[in-house]
């Protein structure tokens, strides 16, 4: 499940390229009790799926009107705080960052999300919150690759030294401008 509080350009960019790189569960081959699905809370789920039919071909357009017109930003506050929270335990509480985060944050399951169900629920949380926008695939594909663990909620495709390293040279890079002028003794 995706959970944004706003429609931030970040929020923006994990949806797009969630729907630049997933199909419908309509169109796949696999059943769909043996499919990863990402939902999206909306407040019209036909609005939404009728906008959606167009998102392979123009994803960075639609995930901007799904997240300002269809999106449940309220339904999403919800299910935040039922997930990121301390009766979670340390590691929940760490992928979150806070009990209020932002988002985007991805959180898988095995079955379906309940806001009143106790804690111990297995969770995989991937916040977005802090990624670099150019990150943002190679860290979806690492999730990709996580779901597909028999231990889905171990994190060790995304805690990995590859996503470490990709986000220090993306720092670096970010930087480097400005530690060339300071250098250069430029204004």
């Amino acid at each position: 499940m995706l959970l944004t509080r706003s429609a931030s350009p970040q929020a923006g960019r994990v949806l797009a390229e969630l729907l630049s790189s997933s199909t419908s569960a309509t169109e796949a081959a696999i059943a769909r009790r043996n499919l990863n699905l990402v939902a999206l809370p909306t407040r019209d789920a036909a609005a939404a799926t009728a906008l959606l039919a167009s998102a392979r071909a123009e994803p960075a357009p639609t995930a901007s009107t799904l997240l300002q017109r269809h999106y449940d930003h309220g339904q999403t506050a919800l299910l935040l705080a039922s997930v990121c929270r301390p009766a979670r335990g340390a590691a929940v509480m760490q992928a979150c960052g806070s009990a209020t985060p932002d988002g985007p944050i991805l959180v898988t399951t095995l079955r379906e999300l309940d806001p009143a169900a106790p804690p111990g629920q297995r969770l995989l949380i991937v916040n977005f919150g802090n990624a670099s926008p150019a990150a943002v695939a190679e860290i979806i594909a690492a999730y990709r690759r996580q779901v597909m663990r028999r231990d889905f909620d171990d994190r060790a495709e995304l805690d990995g030294w590859r996503l470490s390293l990709l986000n220090a040279a993306l720092d670096a890079a970010r930087l480097l401008p400005g530690l060339r002028k300071a250098y250069a003794g430029e204004p």
